[in-house]
């Protein structure tokens, strides 16, 4: 192999490796706003069971 190519083969495998890295950050980034949405939903969902039961707890009375 001659230093051209290997200097070639070298950069896209660092090109590859760059975008490799990119793509798993992207991916990462994703899961972690996923998560903070359904934590979100939970929370909000908790909100409303409680605010829903001390309704029924006034009507009851």
């Amino acid at each position: 192999m001659t230093k051209g190519r290997g200097l070639i083969l070298k950069f896209q495998m660092s090109h590859n490796n760059s975008e490799k890295h990119s793509c798993l950050k992207e991916r990462a980034e994703k899961l972690e706003n996923w998560r903070m949405k359904v934590k979100k939903h939970g929370e909000k969902m908790a909100e409303k069971k409680e605010l829903l039961q001390s309704t029924k707890l006034n009507v009851d009375r």
